[in-house]
């Protein structure tokens, strides 16, 4: 599943993109960093991609043990599972200034998206991947780079994530290219962004999808 912009194709001059780096990060709080943290299930998470990420990156959110909460996180790094470990409240401030908004405007969905905002401004590779700790694949697939070649060659396609197999999928695609759905909403738990398009004032723009928010 992908979204788009409706505007014109263009053809990178260069570059592959198998070659992009591309951050694999997942968000873990109180309900589940306890088993997402153990390396057994973490490892299963980043390889069921097939892919070679760049980095692996926890972001820790809200937990009554903080303390508890890092440890398991530092245990993955000196494990080489994973890269970093970032709490999203330490990169909150700076992801809000940039972004334009005021975290006060979001009102209370605010917990609920804020550790995407700060995925996107985290500094690290062009390409972002947040996947949902409780999400996986029905088999293990590398589908990071069919979607990163899609995007690098039609820059209409902004955001991929895998098809969640639901019956509306033929009613939500306007088009299909090289088997991917290309529709006009994603899915929060699992999508591949440009941090760039994202990472920038684009915040107070308005249009009418939006309205369904935050059941899009």
């Amino acid at each position: 599943m992908t979204d788009r912009l409706d505007r014109p194709a263009q053809r990178p001059s260069a570059g592959a993109a198998e070659g992009s780096g591309v951050d694999f990060v997942v968000n873990v709080y109180e309900r589940t960093y306890r088993s997402v943290l153990d390396e057994e299930r973490f490892a299963a998470l980043v390889g069921q991609h097939r892919h070679p990420f760049a980095a692996r990156t926890i972001l820790l959110s809200n937990a009554d043990d903080p303390v508890d909460l890092r440890r398991r996180a530092e245990a993955l790094i000196s494990a080489g599972l994973a890269d970093r470990a970032v709490a999203v409240a330490d990169l909150l401030p700076r992801a809000y200034a940039q972004a334009g908004l005021d975290r006060r405007r979001l009102g209370p969905v605010a917990p609920f998206v804020d550790f995407g905002l700060a995925a996107v401004f985290l500094d690290g590779p062009p390409w972002l991947l947040h996947w949902d700790a409780e999400v996986d694949l029905r088999e293990p697939v590398d589908w990071v780079a069919p979607a990163l070649r899609l995007m690098e060659r039609d820059l209409r396609v902004r955001i991929a994530n895998p098809n969640w197999g639901a019956p509306t999928l033929d009613a939500e695609t306007d088009e299909w290219v090289d088997g991917f759905a290309l529709s006009r909403g994603f899915s929060d738990q699992a999508f591949l962004v440009r941090r760039s398009d994202l990472a920038r004032q684009v915040y107070a723009q308005r249009c009418t999808a939006r309205l369904r928010f935050p059941l899009s």
